[in-house]
């Protein structure tokens, strides 16, 4: 209980000013939005898609939605099949690094392989840190408890590459801050416990 409370005075101030930082953000949402699309388009103008897909041309959002149509899966599966074999170029600059794949359950059929890449899982873990502030600030008899995090199967086996396949829910507990790990009332890896 001293514990608690002593958290609550450090944690509850230094989380609303995470919030509101955030909270501040927002009102600039269409820039920031903007400049994260033309920083993935820069950032990976020289992968195959881009080449295919005129990114070096792409100069306003009008550009890109001439250059790359709203499409299936099934228009993305060469991209993402080339990059389950080892070929992170195919879709990403050679510089990213590519940690595993995150798989669809397959309602709609067979289930399907989204790679993670460093970059992707950092801003994924960001959106959930965000999500974790606006929870603490909002309910700060939080501290001190556990929390009980659902998580699909992390390992559902591996690509041709040999990188891991599993639940985006399960790869993220496995990246995940191990500070905020510490929060979770069962271990993430009881996720890949068979039934």
């Amino acid at each position: 209980p001293v514990m608690t409370a002593v958290a609550k005075l450090a944690a509850i101030p230094y989380y609303r000013r995470k919030l509101r930082a955030f909270e501040a953000r927002l009102a600039d949402g269409l820039r920031v939005q903007r400049d994260g699309l033309f920083r993935r388009i820069r950032t990976n103008a020289e992968s195959n898609f881009g080449r295919d897909h005129g990114f070096h041309q792409i100069n306003r959002v009008d550009d890109f939605r001439r250059q790359v149509p709203v499409c299936t899966y099934e228009y993305l599966a060469p991209y993402l099949t080339a990059v389950s074999q080892g070929h992170v170029e195919a879709l990403f600059s050679p510089r990213e690094r590519l940690l595993g794949f995150a798989s669809t359950t397959g309602t709609t059929g067979h289930p399907k392989l989204n790679p993670i890449t460093q970059s992707w899982l950092q801003e994924y873990l960001r959106s959930l840190e965000i999500w974790g502030v606006k929870a603490i600030v909002e309910h700060p008899e939080m501290i001190g408890t556990r929390v009980l995090q659902l998580l699909g199967p992390g390992n559902l086996g591996t690509s041709p590459s040999g990188l891991p396949i599993g639940m985006v829910s399960a790869v993220a507990a496995r990246h995940q801050n191990p500070i905020y790990r510490s929060f979770y009332a069962i271990p993430a890896e009881i996720a890949d416990i068979s039934n």
